[in-house]
C-alpha cells in the first residue's frame, strides 16, 4: 500500500494536484493522507473605554476553533473527492495540524510512511517569470521523501517521456532513483537522461556514475543524451519542448544542477518555465 501526502490550502491549484494524484494512481493501492496546516493568532480581544482588555479568547479556545474549521473542510472535501471518483482501491486520510507546513510534512512522512509528496504550484505570475510559490519551494528544499509539484493548470495525461538532467559528478542509490523508475513503469514511459558538458570528456568517476544509473534503469526503457555547454535553464527547456517530455525529475542536493537552478536564485525567479509534473528527489 502506498502512502500518498497531500498538502492543502484548499485552493484550486491544490485540488488541481490532488486530481492529477487520483488519476496517476488510479489502479494502485493507496492511501491519501490530505494535510491542511494552520496556525491562528495567539489572541484575539479589543479593549475597553478605561484602557483594560476585554473580550480575550484564549490561545487554546482559539486553536481548537480553527482547527475544528480545518476538518470540516477536509472532510466537506474528502466527501465530494469520493462521490466524484469512487476507487476500491483507494483509502483516505484528513491530517489538521498546528504548524507550519515544510515542519509538518516531514513529521507526516516519517510518522505515516509517506512514499510521494504531491502538491499544486501556483503557476506563472509577475511577468512570466515566478515558477513556484514559496511554500513549494520550501517543501522541495526540506522534505525528505521525493516531492512531485503539479502546475496549476495541468491537465491529467499519462506521462510518456521523463526527462532527467545529471552532470554524473554525483553517485546515486538505487533507492535514490527508484521513484523515477517506479513512474517510469506505472507509465510505460521512457527515461532520457540528459548530460550537458563542459568538457569534451568525461572524468572516470564520472564515467562509473553514468554506468551506476544504467544499470539501475535496465529494466525500463531508457536512453542517455548530451547537449553542449549552455545554460542549464534553456538545455532543459529545449529538450522538454522538442521531445515531448511529460515529466522532469532531478535530484536535489548542495551543488547539484537543482541546487545552482533553483536554489542559488531568488526564491520564486528562475530562468525558466516549468509547464509540466516535477519530481524533486532528495540526496543527503
Amino acid at each position: 500500500m502506498k502512502n500518498i501526502l497531500l498538502p492543502t490550502d484548499f485552493s484550486k491549484n491544490a485540488f488541481n494536484a490532488t486530481k492529477f494524484a487520483l488519476h496517476l494512481y488510479e489502479q494502485e493501492e493507496c492511501t491519501f493522507h490530505f494535510l491542511h496546516t494552520y496556525t491562528p493568532a495567539t489572541y484575539s480581544y479589543s479593549f475597553s473605554a478605561d484602557g483594560s482588555f476585554s473580550n480575550v479568547e484564549t490561545i487554546a479556545s482559539n486553536q481548537e476553533k480553527v482547527y475544528q474549521e480545518s476538518q470540516d473542510r477536509l472532510k466537506e472535501m474528502l466527501e465530494h473527492i469520493i462521490n466524484e471518483r469512487p476507487n476500491e482501491k483507494h483509502d483516505f486520510d484528513v491530517i489538521s495540524a498546528y504548524n507550519i507546513l515544510t515542519d509538518e510534512i516531514n513529521q507526516q512522512i516519517s510518522k505515516r510512511h509517506i512514499d510521494l509528496v504531491i502538491m499544486g504550484t501556483k503557476g506563472d505570475t509577475n511577468g512570466g517569470t515566478s515558477l513556484f510559490g514559496s511554500n513549494t519551494m520550501h517543501v522541495m528544499q526540506k522534505a525528505t521523501c521525493p516531492v512531485l509539484t503539479i502546475p496549476n493548470d495541468f491537465h491529467f495525461r499519462y506521462i510518456d517521456d521523463i526527462l532527467f538532467p545529471s552532470d554524473y559528478k554525483y553517485p546515486y542509490s538505487k533507492n535514490q532513483l527508484y521513484p523515477i523508475v517506479e513512474l517510469a513503469n506505472l507509465n510505460e514511459a521512457t527515461v532520457h537522461t540528459l548530460h550537458i558538458y563542459n568538457k569534451a570528456k568525461l572524468t572516470k568517476e564520472q564515467v562509473r556514475n553514468r554506468d551506476t544509473i544504467n544499470s539501475f534503469f535496465a529494466r525500463i526503457a531508457h536512453d542517455f543524451n548530451e547537449v553542449a555547454d549552455v545554460y542549464i535553464s534553456k538545455a532543459i527547456e529545449d529538450y522538454i519542448e522538442k521531445n515531448g517530455i511529460g515529466l522532469l525529475a532531478m535530484t536535489y542536493r548542495r551543488h547539484s544542477f537543482l541546487e545552482r537552478l533553483l536554489f542559488r536564485q531568488n526564491m520564486t525567479k528562475v530562468g525558466m518555465h516549468i509547464k509540466i509534473p516535477f519530481l524533486v528527489l532528495p540526496i543527503a
